[in-house]
């Protein structure tokens, strides 16, 4: 999976970068800041983790470790125990977001005034 992640952030950077500058020429050579940047680091973990899931799951097939059924009892009572910290997590980018769009920060800052220690 970490090669994966590895290899697909350094080339979804990459592709992104050049078609920034699609005129190719005058482009000048990526750095790594640029690359990773550019990245989509999202698609690119989905992608890696779907992956490593179905080579573990053949893996443990064609070694006749477990059947079909077994395999996909496992995956899912995996995807079960996720979903509580997945959903938690993007409830805190939802109210980190909110927060933002509302100027929580400054009002909270201008509220409080200087009754904190810096």
């Amino acid at each position: 999976m970490l090669v994966g992640m590895v290899g697909g952030i350094l080339a979804s950077g990459a592709s992104r970068y050049y078609e920034d500058h699609a005129d190719g020429i005058n482009a000048p050579a990526p750095s790594m800041v640029h690359i990773l940047s550019h990245a989509e680091t999202t698609k690119v973990l989905i992608w890696a983790s779907l992956t490593a899931n179905l080579v573990a799951m053949l893996l443990a097939l064609f070694q006749r470790l477990l059947t079909v059924e077994e395999c996909m009892e496992a995956w899912i009572a995996g995807m079960r125990a996720v979903t509580v910290g997945l959903m938690t997590l993007l409830f805190a980018w939802g109210v980190g977001h909110m927060s933002q769009v509302l100027h929580v920060g400054p009002y909270m800052a201008g509220a409080v005034g200087s009754s904190l220690p810096a």
